[in-house]
């Protein structure tokens, strides 16, 4: 059980002084708090505040995906994550209350999201995406916040949408989302790379049901999936699988938007029997759940 005395330390960034209060720590604790006093270090030592924001917020996310990997107990998680993103918070407060940049704004929206204040995060990445409405990272920060809210529809369209679009973009590790947080876990479960969990993301939130929200492709877009899904095709001949994570997890994720394109049609029955052949030979145990969870996500 978590030292409410340590957590308060940790809240503060005084990792040092957390650590009299955890006796018996394991070596993954002092590890992750090692980590972080040095990386305050750096914050402390970057003196322009558009790049200490971006330094700030991609620290954390390599913490994230470590604290996947090795764990740690959720409250001082919990700890770290409200000193991290009220230091970001301060930070892009530099910047005054009506920035010019895109990314100000939403470095301001992502720090109100992860420390729970819903109504601030929202204004700010509202006006995120007012300037780059196709900005998929601000998207899915917004989504994050319409799950927040309670418009449940709008979060798990817009969550399998920006993820579908550009998996690179999407910050993940900045998303406050029972949802993501749901579908991550089921991620974790398979062990597969943790460099290739945001592209995961999609598959597995469609096979289990947590993106259960579709919409209709246009003409354009469905040619579109076509061609990427050929390329991928393409690219994980050979060697591809070895060499890049991210592709197969892509392509079946292109599979599984074509079935849904063609269930919704529903004239041709036997151009499903085909996808999902496809995706039984690109990964059989990936079709197993596709198989059995198919219902849920109907």
């Amino acid at each position: 059980m978590a030292d409410l005395r340590a957590v308060q330390y940790i809240k503060h960034g005084s990792f040092q002084e957390a650590l009299r209060f955890i006796p018996g720590y394991q070596e993954q604790v002092r590890h992750i708090f090692d980590f972080w006093k040095l990386r305050k270090s750096a914050f402390e030592r970057e003196s322009h505040p558009e790049e200490c924001m971006r330094l700030i917020a991609g620290e954390w996310k390599v913490f994230y995906r470590l604290y996947l990997q090795i764990g740690l107990e959720l409250e001082y998680y919990r700890g770290i994550r409200e000193w991290v993103f009220k230091l970001l918070c301060d930070t892009a407060a530099k910047f005054g209350e009506e920035p010019d940049s895109t990314e100000v704004l939403y470095y301001r929206g992502i720090s109100h999201l992860m420390n729970n204040e819903t109504h601030e995060a929202v204004s700010w990445i509202q006006k995120a995406v007012a300037k780059e409405p196709e900005n998929q990272r601000c998207l899915a920060a917004l989504a994050a916040c319409w799950e927040h809210l309670g418009h449940d529809f709008q979060a798990r369209l817009l969550f399998r949408e920006t993820f579908y679009q550009a998996p690179d973009e999407v910050e993940y590790e900045c998303l406050r989302s029972q949802i993501i947080d749901a579908v991550i876990e089921k991620i974790t479960k398979f062990q597969y790379p943790v460099n290739s969990i945001r592209y995961w993301i999609p598959v597995f939130g469609r096979i289990f049901g947590f993106f259960n929200v579709k919409r209709a492709l246009t003409t354009l877009e469905y040619s579109n999936l076509v061609k990427q899904m050929r390329a991928l095709e393409h690219k994980l001949e050979g060697e591809g699988r070895q060499q890049d994570p991210s592709l197969l997890p892509m392509l079946i994720n292109c599979y599984l938007w074509m079935i849904d394109y063609h269930v919704s049609l529903q004239k041709y029955p036997d151009k499903i029997t085909e996808i999902e052949t496809q995706l039984r030979e690109a990964d059989y145990s990936v079709y197993q759940l596709y198989i059995e969870h198919a219902h849920m996500s109907k």
